[in-house]
């Protein structure tokens, strides 16, 4: 409270034109006091609060600014809202939810920035509406870059934008926008690893392997894509590419425990499966459509993760932010979303598996567990 406390005196007495001086004077205490109470030391005293309120002409709880720590508890409040739709598989939600928040918080940018994604997350069958979305996303991203001072929300616009400009048939103003991005190889993340020591940079080390891992080897990362914008669905060169993936997760947590990798390794599973099918390879893609229900299902169950045992990344916890206490639903949405592109069971694209035994057990695998919720 202190530090509302000295931005609002402050601000009221810059506004008033007075110096620090002629305010100690009014109110009876030395200059001192007055650095004090601006730099957010210390407060004065109670008694004094009504004072200093009136001669401002505001309320004592605007001075101390309880208006902003009410404004705070609401706005992470809105936040955690969007947080468990979100973690429980009600994207379509989070758009309505969103707006909301912009309307009663038009000028926190956190919250705009989560708009702008519940934008693109947004699935519409009108292709009008869809690029609608797109654009209004574009443009309260592009207000962010400009208004915003917080660096990290900038930073998350500037990381969404160009993908937003491609989709949009902008690649120039992709590539211009991306290439404000720092480099990989020029990061605070590589910059910090040469500073700390000890324990702290161990440990540092630890969540940039685990992060890493998914920006070469999960289903955005430069593997994966490679496989699929370079080779044919069902080719050798795919599947190979793809399980070359599998393998690097598998290197790093050599102990199975996958934690939250369990949901990428699972759309990972069902892309193979795709590529299998495609290849007329009917085993293999049962064997991975198994895989893929089964790392679904360990994903859902995550609220016991402790700890990694694995060396690489041994003692780390909880290292992604969908993880929280309670429990996701994504054995329901590999079943039944097929608005989303990583599930293929959802989208019936296994047709001549479907009277298949293993494939049956598959899906009751995952209907069983699905309506536990």
């Amino acid at each position: 409270m202190a530090i509302y406390f000295s931005e609002k005196f402050k601000q009221h007495r810059k506004a008033k034109d007075l110096t620090q001086e002629q305010l100690a004077e009014i109110f009876h205490v030395s200059p001192q006091a007055i650095s004090r109470w601006e730099i957010g030391a210390t407060c004065p005293d109670i008694e004094l609060l009504p004072s200093i309120a009136s001669y401002f002409g505001i309320t004592v709880d605007e001075l101390l600014g309880v208006d902003k720590i009410k404004d705070k508890e609401r706005i992470e409040a809105i936040e955690k809202e969007i947080d468990d739709k979100l973690i429980n598989g009600y994207r379509d939600e989070v758009l309505e939810i969103a707006r909301k928040a912009v309307r009663e918080f038009p000028h926190e940018y956190k919250l705009q920035l989560r708009l702008a994604r519940a934008l693109n997350m947004k699935v519409e069958s009108d292709k009008e509406k869809e690029k609608n979305n797109l654009l209004e996303s574009i443009t309260i991203l592009e207000r962010i870059l400009e208004n915003s001072t917080d660096d990290e929300i900038r930073n998350q616009a500037l990381w969404t934008l160009p993908r937003n400009y491609k989709k949009a048939g902008n690649k120039d103003k992709a590539v211009e926008t991306a290439r404000k991005l720092s480099p990989a190889m020029g990061s605070s993340t590589v910059a910090l690893a040469q500073i700390y020591e000890g324990n702290e940079l161990h440990e540092y080390l630890k969540n940039n392997i685990a992060h890493f891992i998914l920006m070469l080897a999960g289903p955005t990362g430069a593997i994966f894509q490679l496989a699929n914008s370079m080779y044919d669905s069902g080719s050798p060169e795919r599947i190979k590419l793809i399980n070359k993936a599998i393998g690097i997760f598998d290197s790093i947590y050599e102990n199975g425990d996958y934690g939250c990798n369990n949901f990428f390794l699972s759309v990972i599973y069902n892309e193979l499966a795709k590529n299998y099918y495609d290849a007329n390879d009917m085993d293999s893609a049962l064997n991975s459509l198994e895989k893929a229900a089964q790392h679904v299902i360990d994903c859902d169950m995550l609220t016991d993760f402790k700890q990694h045992t694995s060396l690489a990344v041994q003692g780390l916890g909880k290292t992604m932010v969908f993880l929280n206490d309670k429990r996701c639903n994504y054995c329901y949405e590999m079943l039944h979303r097929d608005d989303l592109a990583h599930w293929y069971l959802a989208k019936g694209h296994f047709q001549l598996l479907k009277d298949d035994e293993r494939f049956k057990a598959v899906v009751a695998k995952l209907e069983e567990h699905a309506k536990s919720y």
